[in-house]
């Protein structure tokens, strides 16, 4: 498929004119006094009813560390309440897990066995074969992939 890009340029430019040709457009009438209002409004505002960053240093110090104290009394109450139960749940599942990926870990060492022996006991034109269907089939899949891949792109 081949391009106009002489007209594509040109649509560019006459679209550009006529949007430069178009008025500013105007705020509505009591934009700027309800800005300024919200802002001498916010202004006014006492330092504890403004966000953490416009405190004092010293206010923001003692959050600070009121927040990390809080945090500590509630991470050692829970912990006392029933985290040891979590953490050996938690424990048992990983074990769990080592286990499952002791099974799979043996299942693929065996389905590997019985690929060498299956490929071993294969005639070599056979092999020849199978790696040509194997390569032939993921040529496909990739093509296909990027067919639907460009097809479902929008064009620029």
């Amino acid at each position: 498929m081949e391009r106009n890009f002489d007209g594509q340029a040109s649509l560019a430019r006459l679209i550009a004119a006529e949007l430069q040709a178009l008025p500013p457009c105007r705020a509505p009438a009591g934009l700027q006094a309800r800005v300024l209002a919200e802002l001498a409004r916010r202004a006014a505002l006492p330092w504890w009813r403004r966000s953490v960053s416009h405190w004092p240093m010293p206010a923001q110090a003692l959050f600070a560390v009121l927040a990390l104290a809080v945090t500590h009394v509630l991470f050692w109450g829970l912990a006392g309440a029933g985290v040891a139960g979590v953490l050996h749940a938690v424990q048992s599942a990983g074990a769990q897990l080592l286990q499952a990926a002791q099974a799979v870990g043996t299942g693929v060492g065996v389905l590997r066995w019985l690929a060498r022996d299956l490929l071993a006991a294969l005639p070599d034109r056979w092999q020849a074969a199978a790696l040509l269907a194997l390569a032939s089939s993921l040529a496909l899949l990739l093509g296909s992939g990027t067919f639907v891949y460009r097809s479902l792109q929008p064009r620029s």
